[in-house]
């Protein structure tokens, strides 16, 4: 049952994880380098146009949430407070769902370590749209949780709606009907399968405008216009042609994309996420089993399947591809923590306090490590765009090897030609640059040809 003491502890650690979103969001020099897209997709907004952003596969949540901050803070800030509101508020549907599952203790610990992980620290304080969508589809699998334990039909309802939120922001947000009528099988709650279904249609319903626009873009049924989700789904069909005018990658086998795959998990799990969901795995017998162990499990190994095949098919695997994963692990790493501590206090008079104190000491280390000024050394791109954006003409192509200029010039760039046309721009952070050097700004400069 939910208590007070229960809303002051996930009110206290969302404020918390906002807080160091926002503090390392305003020590960020320079945007990571997918921001443009989301950028430049709601300024085209203002002026009438969604063409642009969907022709280059971007899922229009994010920059409608961007546009509707932009209006009072600007653009890049409403960007980023978007992306570190909604990451912190994350923990809120993830809190409620494992207390409910567990008790208070695990889920205080789960979600402190949800707050504080660097990889979610860093993803959610970007101009990026994983805040957003760890919002929609926590909140979604969690909402299909309580549906399917408390045969509760409007959280069905709700969960179809946040999934098809989710869906809007980024194309994982697909996984939720699954996910959703995973649990009421898992449940056996065969009385609220026709509920689970209704989930699932109102999810197509609301997502179908998206559906039918890729429809028209490419001529077939698709989920999305990215490359790496494609390149899973060819796995279970033949890709005519490689989206957004990609190369095809290479095919590899499964023992190279494992491979792929565990490198980018012992990079973005730490030191101490792995040995503690072990421990956790160990003593969960004695604290749940069943339907509370199952359902986070199989959501994090289910949404891994397609980042293995996206890995096979060549498609590098990126550590924001594995954060869901991660985070629906993050129970059996509290459950070790709390068994943990049990164990220390039968052997010691303050055993338990040691095991927090550790706990604390281990959580503030990462915050320092992360909450940092970051891309100092890049500063010269957003000056170089600057520049281009002040000086160039408007008909003026711009290419660069470096996708972070398009926010600062202000129009989408093109990778940087063998010979790029008489008029153009060309902004060059390494070696090389053709044309006439007009500007520089440390290691990046500007050509003009």
């Amino acid at each position: 049952m939910w208590t007070r003491r229960d809303g002051a502890a996930v009110a206290a650690i969302a404020a918390l994880a906002f807080a160091v979103r926002a503090v390392l969001a305003s020590l960020t020099a320079v945007v990571a380098t997918d921001s443009p897209s989301f950028l430049l997709f709601a300024e085209e907004m203002g002026r009438g146009r969604w063409d642009a952003g969907l022709e280059h596969g971007i899922h229009p949540a994010y920059p409608v949430a961007i546009a509707m901050a932009g209006s009072v803070l600007g653009l890049e800030r409403g960007a980023y407070a978007v992306s570190a509101l909604f990451g912190a508020l994350a923990v809120v549907p993830f809190f409620a769902m494992v207390r409910d599952m567990t008790d208070r203790r695990v889920a205080v610990v789960a979600s402190l370590v949800f707050a504080c992980l660097p990889y979610f620290v860093m993803e959610h304080a970007d101009v990026m749209s994983e805040g957003l969508f760890h919002f929609f589809f926590v909140t979604a699998v969690a909402l299909g949780w309580f549906a399917a334990t408390r045969g509760w039909v409007a959280g069905y309802v709700l969960a179809g709606m946040a999934g098809a939120l989710a869906y809007m922001t980024r194309p994982e947000g697909v996984y939720v009907p699954v996910a959703v009528a995973g649990v009421t099988v898992l449940a056996r709650s065969w009385r609220m399968i026709p509920a689970a279904i209704a989930s699932c249609a109102l999810f197509v319903v609301l997502a179908m405008p998206l559906l039918l626009y890729w429809r028209h873009l490419t001529g077939e049924w698709k989920v999305t216009w990215r490359g790496s989700s494609e390149a899973a789904l060819s796995t279970f069909r033949e890709s005519k042609a490689p989206p957004l005018g990609e190369q095809a990658p290479r095919n590899r086998g499964a023992g190279e994309a494992f491979a792929q795959l565990g490198k980018v998990l012992v990079r973005s799990t730490l030191w101490f996420v792995a040995p503690l969901a072990a421990l956790g795995a160990y003593f969960l017998r004695g604290r749940i089993r069943g339907l509370p162990a199952a359902y986070p499990a199989c959501v994090a190994a289910g949404y891994l399947v397609p980042a293995m095949l996206a890995g096979a098919h060549g498609y590098a695997v990126s550590r924001r591809y594995l954060l869901i994963p991660i985070l629906f692990v993050l129970p059996f790493v509290a459950i070790g923590v709390v068994a943990l501590s049990e164990w220390a206090q039968g052997r010691w008079a303050h055993g338990r306090r040691a095991v927090g104190v550790a706990l604390a000491v281990a959580l503030m280390a990462m915050l320092v490590v992360t909450v940092r000024p970051r891309r100092t050394d890049e500063v010269g791109i957003a000056e170089a765009g600057r520049w281009v954006r002040a000086n160039a003409p408007a008909e003026a192509v711009v290419y660069s090897d470096s996708a972070k200029v398009a926010w600062y010039v202000g129009r989408r760039v093109k990778v940087v030609a063998a010979e790029p046309p008489p008029g153009s721009y060309v902004v060059v952070t390494g070696e090389g640059g053709a044309g006439r050097c007009v500007a520089e700004f440390g290691r990046v400069r500007v050509y003009a040809r």
